[in-house]
């Protein structure tokens, strides 16, 4: 299983802290370009500046699921609501992914 797989909503809360990550819940559908591989998270999010921030997450391909690296272009520098949304939106994406759609189920 890869690394962005493997991570929940208290992993982001306990590398980032659950202030942020409640800040972060108003900018889930800032998130933009998500681009989601084997142990990256890349990201724009739109902030308060004109131009929207860059986010960029490496978690530990070793399997101990934690991030070795994580930047934001935002005056914080990374760990930021910027960050937990773009990994609250990874969430929701493989979330959503795994689930089967009603209209499904109707066939």
């Amino acid at each position: 299983m890869r690394p962005t797989d493997c991570f929940t909503a208290t992993d982001v809360a306990n590398w980032l802290s659950s202030r942020e990550v409640a800040k972060a819940q108003s900018y889930l559908d800032a998130v933009a370009d998500l681009d989601i591989s084997d142990s990256q998270i890349s990201a724009k999010v739109q902030g308060t500046d004109a131009k929207p921030y860059r986010v960029a997450v490496t978690l530990s391909p070793n399997g101990r699921n934690f991030p070795t690296r994580i930047t934001c272009s935002c005056p914080v520098g990374g760990y930021c609501k910027h960050v937990a949304a773009a990994l609250l939106k990874t969430i929701d994406m493989r979330d959503h992914a795994n689930r089967v759609t009603p209209a499904a189920l109707e066939w």
